[in-house]
Order: structure tokens, then C-alpha cells, then sequence
């Protein structure tokens, strides 16, 4: 197994499987009465439109493009499940009965349908109508799966007054132009004492090495362009974003992919991939 050791801040830090790691850093400030509409609508990049336009068909293909991002369920639903439950008794059939989920840049449906299954009411939207179709496709073999929706549409066109238990953005914040706006958005469809979790990569040099060229170029994980390093959000700038947008209490976890296996797993640091959640006040 290729392991890679680093020495960050006086502290060793261990990167194994070729994905691991922790940072810190500052807090940039925004507020979020300054959400511009149209430069939101800037953030959807057509060239990375066009990436996943030409990769609709792999959504739901087993060993397809997406396998990595399909695995990646195992860490994602017991989370989600977590927040949700606050600690009260669920239901072993539909844990999340009486939720509502909103995923953000849904694809083909590969998160939005295990969440259904668990109970909520979601609803699934993505500005590309190729993966709306194919997310639409897959459902229309799962006829019990009533209390899920797909709509193609941008964030900023979903109604305002539409608010959600939990509102997913995973793996979709590096893919967009303005981060900042972005999440603000996201934010304001988070009812009071909702959560909202991300998954995406951290901005750092080992991120750029690992997340984007070993991953597209030597193991093949993602196809080739799939990342813009560049567009890559740490930790310190995600919080100031979530704090600006009214949320508070941001919890960050580690995430590592076994490359060989295709398995994630949590791990102590954020340095390449890692999760972030956090709350809405109740007032």
C-alpha cells in the first residue's frame, strides 16, 4: 500500500491510500444580504456543464465514471441519517419519515434516491436536463419512491419561500464560479434549526496532487478535466461563507478513498476531501 508522509506546522501528517490529511487557516467575511442573482447565474460554468453533460449515461452504470462518487453513499447516508435524528427513536423502516431533503446538483439521482428510501420527502434539482432525465429514468423503475421529485433548474430559480430539514451540496462547491453566492444560497432554503452538509476538496497542494492528478490522470477514478484545482474551497473559507449565511456550529470530518478498493472512510484530517455540517438557529 503507497503511503506519502508530510510534515505541515511541526505536526507529521500521514496520507494514506493517497487521500488524508488537516489544516487551519483564516476566515474570509461576507454577508449575506449581498447575494447578487445574477452573478450566481455566473457560477454554473458551461465548460463544467459540458464535462458532465458528455457523462450523463454513467451515472447509474456499476464500474461507470461515477462508482467512486456512488461509494462514497456509505459515508454520506449514515451522516445524514445522524443529523436528522437528533437523538430521538426513528423508525428502523423510515428513519426519516416527515423530513425534507433537498439535494443540490442531484446528477443522476445517486444520493436523492437512497435518502427517499429512508423516508423524506426530496427533491432533487441539477441545471443539466441530461441528468435530470437520466435521474428520472432510473426513479421510473422505482414506482414506490413517491415522495421524491427531480427538477432541472439553477438554485437561485428554486422558490424562495421553499425550506428544507437538510439541504446536500455534495460534491458540487469546487465545480461552481462563485462559491461565496453559492452557499448563500444554499443557506437560505435551510429552514430554522436545519442543517446543511457539504462534501467537496480543500484548496491545498496536496489536493491539487492527489484529487486531481493521480486521481484523473494515474488511477482513473474521475475522467481527466473533471476538476479545476483553482476552484478547490478550504475549510477556513467554507466557514466564513456558512457564518455570514446565518448558520452556525460548522463541524468538519475527514474523508479518505482507497483507491485500490474504491471504499471511503472517515479519517481525523481535511487536507484533500472532507465534510462539512452545519446548523440554522431556531430564531
Amino acid at each position: 500500500m503507497l503511503k506519502l508522509i508530510l510534515q505541515a506546522n511541526g505536526c507529521e501528517c500521514r496520507i494514506l491510500n493517497f487521500f488524508t490529511i488537516r489544516c487551519h487557516g483564516r476566515i474570509a467575511y461576507y454577508s449575506s444580504s449581498q447575494i447578487d442573482k445574477e452573478e450566481t447565474r455566473q457560477s454554473v460554468s458551461s465548460s463544467e456543464m459540458d464535462q458532465f453533460r458528455k457523462l450523463s449515461s454513467q451515472w447509474w452504470k456499476p464500474g461507470g465514471k461515477f462508482e467512486a462518487l456512488r461509494s462514497m453513499n456509505k459515508l454520506r447516508i449514515p451522516l445524514i441519517k445522524k443529523l436528522l435524528s437528533s437523538g430521538t427513536e426513528l423508525s428502523k423502516e423510515y428513519p426519516l419519515k416527515g423530513y425534507k431533503v433537498l439535494d443540490v446538483g442531484c446528477g443522476g439521482g445517486i444520493l436523492s434516491e437512497p435518502i427517499a428510501r429512508l423516508g423524506a420527502e426530496v427533491v432533487g434539482i441539477d441545471p443539466l436536463q441530461e441528468n435530470i432525465e437520466a435521474a428520472k429514468s432510473h426513479l421510473s423503475f422505482q414506482p414506490e419512491l413517491i415522495n421524491l421529485k427531480y427538477q432541472c433548474t439553477l438554485l437561485e430559480e428554486l422558490c424562495a419561500k421553499e425550506l428544507f430539514d437538510l439541504v446536500v451540496v455534495s460534491e458540487v462547491l469546487e465545480h461552481v464560479n462563485e462559491p461565496r453566492t453559492f452557499v448563500a444560497y444554499c443557506c437560505s432554503h435551510v429552514k430554522p434549526g436545519g442543517y446543511i452538509l457539504f462534501t467537496t476538496i480543500n484548496r491545498t497542494f496536496i489536493a491539487s496532487l492527489l484529487a486531481k492528478y493521480v486521481a484523473e490522470y494515474i488511477f482513473r477514478i474521475v475522467p481527466i478535466n473533471t476538476h479545476d484545482e483553482n476552484k478547490f474551497v478550504p475549510p477556513y473559507e467554507l466557514t466564513g461563507y456558512l457564518q455570514n449565511s446565518g448558520m452556525y456550529k460548522p463541524t468538519y470530518l475527514g474523508m479518505s478513498l482507497n483507491p485500490l478498493t474504491m471504499q471511503w472512510s472517515w479519517i481525523p484530517s481535511t487536507l484533500v476531501n472532507y465534510a462539512c455540517h452545519a446548523q440554522k438557529p431556531l430564531s
